[in-house]
Protein backbone atom coordinates (compact mmCIF):
# COMPACT_ATOMS: atom_id res chain seq x y z
CA UNK A 1 0.00 0.00 0.00
CA UNK A 2 1.53 3.34 -0.99
CA UNK A 3 2.43 5.77 1.80
CA UNK A 4 1.19 8.83 -0.10
CA UNK A 5 -2.37 7.65 -0.67
CA UNK A 6 -4.03 10.79 0.71
CA UNK A 7 -2.77 14.30 1.34
CA UNK A 8 -4.41 17.39 2.89
CA UNK A 9 -2.93 19.94 0.43
CA UNK A 10 -6.06 22.06 0.13
CA UNK A 11 -6.51 22.29 3.90
CA UNK A 12 -2.89 23.29 4.41
CA UNK A 13 -3.11 25.92 1.67
CA UNK A 14 -6.23 27.38 3.32
CA UNK A 15 -4.36 27.65 6.64
CA UNK A 16 -1.74 29.82 4.95
CA UNK A 17 -4.06 31.94 2.80
CA UNK A 18 -4.23 34.86 5.22
CA UNK A 19 -0.46 34.87 5.81
CA UNK A 20 0.21 34.94 2.07
CA UNK A 21 -2.35 37.67 1.45
CA UNK A 22 -0.98 39.87 4.24
CA UNK A 23 2.71 39.40 3.37
CA UNK A 24 4.42 42.80 3.24
CA UNK A 25 8.09 42.07 3.88
CA UNK A 26 10.65 40.32 1.73
CA UNK A 27 10.97 37.63 4.37
CA UNK A 28 7.21 37.04 4.54
CA UNK A 29 7.10 36.75 0.73
CA UNK A 30 10.01 34.28 0.86
CA UNK A 31 8.27 32.16 3.47
CA UNK A 32 5.01 32.28 1.50
CA UNK A 33 6.92 31.02 -1.52
CA UNK A 34 8.49 28.25 0.56
CA UNK A 35 5.07 27.09 1.75
CA UNK A 36 3.77 26.98 -1.81
CA UNK A 37 6.96 25.23 -2.95
CA UNK A 38 6.62 22.62 -0.21
CA UNK A 39 3.01 21.97 -1.17
CA UNK A 40 3.96 21.73 -4.85
CA UNK A 41 6.69 19.19 -4.04
CA UNK A 42 4.28 17.18 -1.93
CA UNK A 43 1.67 17.22 -4.70
CA UNK A 44 4.29 16.13 -7.22
CA UNK A 45 5.42 13.32 -4.93
CA UNK A 46 1.84 12.15 -4.56
CA UNK A 47 1.25 12.24 -8.33
CA UNK A 48 4.45 10.31 -9.09
CA UNK A 49 3.72 7.78 -6.35
CA UNK A 50 0.12 7.19 -7.42
CA UNK A 51 1.12 6.73 -11.07
CA UNK A 52 4.03 4.45 -10.22
CA UNK A 53 1.93 2.18 -8.02
CA UNK A 54 -0.80 2.07 -10.64
CA UNK A 55 1.73 1.06 -13.30
CA UNK A 56 3.26 -1.50 -10.94
CA UNK A 57 -0.11 -3.14 -10.35
CA UNK A 58 -0.37 -3.66 -14.12
CA UNK A 59 3.15 -4.70 -15.13
CA UNK A 60 4.89 -5.67 -11.83
CA UNK A 61 8.08 -3.96 -12.99
CA UNK A 62 9.88 -3.44 -9.69
CA UNK A 63 12.78 -1.61 -11.28
CA UNK A 64 10.57 1.17 -12.68
CA UNK A 65 8.74 1.43 -9.37
CA UNK A 66 12.07 1.82 -7.57
CA UNK A 67 13.10 4.64 -9.92
CA UNK A 68 9.78 6.38 -9.35
CA UNK A 69 10.04 5.99 -5.57
CA UNK A 70 13.51 7.57 -5.72
CA UNK A 71 11.92 10.57 -7.44
CA UNK A 72 9.25 10.65 -4.72
CA UNK A 73 11.99 10.69 -2.09
CA UNK A 74 13.68 13.61 -3.85
CA UNK A 75 10.40 15.55 -3.90
CA UNK A 76 9.84 14.83 -0.21
CA UNK A 77 13.38 15.98 0.60
CA UNK A 78 12.67 19.27 -1.18
CA UNK A 79 9.35 19.63 0.66
CA UNK A 80 11.00 18.86 4.00
CA UNK A 81 13.74 21.40 3.38
CA UNK A 82 11.14 24.06 2.59
CA UNK A 83 9.07 23.21 5.68
CA UNK A 84 12.20 23.30 7.86
CA UNK A 85 12.95 26.84 6.63
CA UNK A 86 9.36 27.87 7.30
CA UNK A 87 9.54 26.46 10.82
CA UNK A 88 12.80 28.30 11.49
CA UNK A 89 11.30 31.62 10.36
CA UNK A 90 8.06 31.17 12.31
CA UNK A 91 9.81 30.06 15.48
CA UNK A 92 11.71 33.36 15.47
CA UNK A 93 8.47 35.27 14.75
CA UNK A 94 6.63 33.43 17.49
CA UNK A 95 9.26 34.44 20.01
CA UNK A 96 9.08 38.08 18.85
CA UNK A 97 5.30 38.44 18.60
CA UNK A 98 2.28 37.28 20.52
CA UNK A 99 0.11 36.92 17.41
CA UNK A 100 -2.03 33.79 17.84
CA UNK A 101 -2.16 33.20 14.10
CA UNK A 102 1.65 33.17 13.82
CA UNK A 103 1.78 30.80 16.78
CA UNK A 104 -0.80 28.58 15.09
CA UNK A 105 1.20 28.56 11.83
CA UNK A 106 4.42 27.82 13.71
CA UNK A 107 2.82 24.76 15.29
CA UNK A 108 1.16 23.71 12.03
CA UNK A 109 4.37 24.05 10.01
CA UNK A 110 6.30 22.02 12.60
CA UNK A 111 3.62 19.36 12.22
CA UNK A 112 3.90 19.55 8.41
CA UNK A 113 7.68 19.12 8.63
CA UNK A 114 7.21 16.06 10.86
CA UNK A 115 4.53 14.68 8.54
CA UNK A 116 6.77 15.00 5.48
CA UNK A 117 9.68 13.46 7.40
CA UNK A 118 7.50 10.50 8.35
CA UNK A 119 6.31 10.14 4.76
CA UNK A 120 9.93 10.18 3.61
CA UNK A 121 10.77 7.34 5.99
CA UNK A 122 7.68 5.41 4.89
CA UNK A 123 8.54 5.75 1.19
CA UNK A 124 12.14 4.81 1.91
CA UNK A 125 10.93 1.63 3.63
CA UNK A 126 8.63 0.90 0.66
CA UNK A 127 11.52 1.43 -1.73
CA UNK A 128 13.80 -0.88 0.22
CA UNK A 129 11.11 -3.56 0.36
CA UNK A 130 10.35 -3.41 -3.37
CA UNK A 131 14.06 -3.31 -4.23
CA UNK A 132 14.68 -6.38 -2.08
CA UNK A 133 11.67 -8.21 -3.50
CA UNK A 134 12.71 -7.55 -7.11
CA UNK A 135 16.46 -7.74 -6.48
CA UNK A 136 17.04 -4.16 -7.60
CA UNK A 137 20.38 -2.92 -6.22
CA UNK A 138 20.18 0.33 -4.25
CA UNK A 139 22.94 2.60 -3.11
CA UNK A 140 21.85 4.91 -0.34
CA UNK A 141 24.33 7.61 0.59
CA UNK A 142 24.54 9.80 3.62
CA UNK A 143 25.37 13.45 3.06
CA UNK A 144 27.23 15.21 5.84
CA UNK A 145 26.00 18.61 7.08
CA UNK A 146 28.96 20.47 5.57
CA UNK A 147 28.19 18.99 2.13
CA UNK A 148 24.59 20.19 2.26
CA UNK A 149 25.67 23.77 3.01
CA UNK A 150 27.94 23.91 -0.07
Amino acid sequence: MPALSSYPHTDIAKQWQRFIQLAETTEAFRVSGLVLSALACEASAQTVSTGAWSDYEQDHDGKLLCYALCEVLNQLIDAGTAWRSVVTYLEAQRDAASDEYVQYLANASAHDYQRVSFLHLSVQAELQGIAHQHKVPLIIGVVEGEEIDQ
